[in-house]
């Protein structure tokens, strides 16, 4: 799903969350796992992002080169039970993780590269390779990224 369809996906979690369950948003952004705990508490959220994949849905069909790997971690940087527990679970289902002692720090990054990748090729109307090739594109995706820098402070 994506970003704007979060509240109603809460919504439909209402009744389904129990006090074991953890949630862990694979969201674009900073500010998912926040939307999640004011509906069902911290308890219940993993702070958790996405990268190195390029999934693409057109109508019902996703499709995908690279599986990408789930970044997770405790918002203290702690390692603590639930993270092993994650751990394992993304082991089992063989799913390419990383666990990070300084997640916000890293969904900032992540932030910060899609801010400046996917917002300046979106402005520009173009590909990617228009950044790897044009000098001006560049200076724009730097540009991108040192606001993202200056609000995450």
């Amino acid at each position: 799903m994506k970003y704007h369809h979060l509240k109603a996906a809460i919504k439909q979690l209402v009744g389904l969350v129990g006090k074991n369950t953890k949630i862990i948003s694979l969201l674009n952004g900073i500010d998912s796992e926040d939307i999640i705990a004011k509906q069902f508490g911290y308890q219940s959220v993993i702070h958790a992002f996405i990268y190195n994949i390029d999934a693409t849905k057109v109508q019902n069909v996703t499709t995908y080169s690279k599986k990408g790997i789930v970044v997770f971690g405790e918002k203290d940087g702690r390692d603590t039970c639930r993270i092993s527990k994650l751990k394992n679970i993304l082991i089992d289902a063989e799913i390419n993780h990383e666990i990070s002692n300084d997640i916000i720090k890293n969904m900032w990054w992540k932030y910060m590269v899609n801010i400046g990748m996917n917002q300046t090729t979106a402005i520009l109307k173009a590909p990617y390779r228009v950044i790897q090739k044009i000098t001006y594109a560049q200076e724009l995706v730097k540009a991108a990224m040192r606001e993202a820098i200056e609000i995450s402070k």
